[in-house]
């Protein structure tokens, strides 16, 4: 979260799909906080978890398997 935006990570399936939810997020969607989504981004392969830079200018991903790696994403680029 930034004073400006939200970033939520989603699967993209359903509860019956995933009865147990513990699928990981394919996508990052970000939303203004009017609820409006802005970006979609395909991040695929289970990330674990997402962070944002103090400044908000990064967006940090980081997956566990199969081997540990956090990726960082520049927001001005994506947006």
């Amino acid at each position: 979260m930034t004073d400006h935006l939200i970033f939520a990570l989603y699967s993209g399936k359903t509860l019956t799909e995933s009865p147990t939810g513990e699928d990981n997020g394919s996508y990052i969607i970000v939303f203004t906080w009017d609820g409006q989504p802005i970006l979609v981004l395909q991040v695929g392969n289970g990330p674990q978890r997402i962070a944002v830079s103090e400044d908000g200018r990064d967006l940090y991903v980081a997956y566990w398997l199969p081997t540990p790696l956090i990726k960082r994403y520049s927001m001005t680029d994506l947006m």
